[in-house]
């Protein structure tokens, strides 16, 4: 799941939570720093607000592989896959299973964005309310000292302002976000013909989607008590 899926299926109200639930996604590297540090760690002695941090990086992961495994997120991923495969512009693109797996989730962003055009706003109060000093060195006391996590503390406040999450409302906006993640792995370029053939491939999914059932059954997936 992308930003906006993970913010709508938070499962707690606080800005901490939320900031531990989008670090997967906003901190460069963060996979390898959970895969060296995080897993390891013993968060007994984390104070109130780290302890929430803490908890919304671990459901960020659940959630993940909770969702993931999902029968219909696979069978999404096919529908795209194939719909690929019958396009001129598109049938050549390598890697087609890492597109489509993040294609979906784009999609499901944008669903989100279209039912609830609000949750832009949201996100970014809820992670105003964020204390950086606090988000730092709970960084630094579970990795150590660390050019990405100085790099991000220094940048925080331009994702702030940016507030880009409202991009994803635009379906042809996913398609600009979709090569800048795997336009260089896949080999293809970014022009009106692919983009048209992308848009394409978006409404038609958007249309086999169930979104209720997508969505309700990862609000109700918990791990973290």
């Amino acid at each position: 799941m992308n930003y906006v899926s993970h913010y709508y299926c938070l499962k707690e109200k606080n800005p901490y939570y939320t900031q531990g639930v989008f670090l997967p996604d906003i901190l460069n590297n963060f996979s390898f720093l959970y895969n060296r540090y995080f897993r390891s760690y013993d968060p007994i002695f984390l104070n109130t607000s780290e302890l929430m941090l803490w908890r919304g990086i671990i459901q960020h992961y659940q959630d993940d592989a909770y969702f993931h495994d999902l029968s219909f997120f696979k069978l999404g991923m096919q529908q795209i896959e194939e719909a690929m495969n019958k396009s001129d512009a598109l049938t050549l693109l390598k890697r087609k299973f890492f597109i489509s797996h993040v294609l979906y989730e784009l999609i499901l962003d944008n669903m989100i964005l279209d039912r609830h055009p609000s949750l832009v706003l949201e996100i970014y109060d809820d992670l105003a309310k964020v204390d950086i000093t606090i988000l730092s060195n709970f960084l630094r006391n579970i990795v150590g000292e660390n050019e990405e996590i100085d790099r991000f503390s220094d940048s925080f406040d331009r994702f702030l302002a940016r507030r880009f999450l409202g991009f994803y409302s635009i379906e042809s906006n996913l398609v600009k976000s979709l090569h800048m993640i795997t336009g260089k792995i896949s080999q293809w370029d970014f022009n009106d013909s692919i983009v048209n053939e992308f848009v394409n491939i978006i409404k038609l999914q958007k249309q086999k989607i169930d979104f209720d059932m997508v969505f309700d059954s990862v609000k109700q997936y918990r791990v973290i008590e």
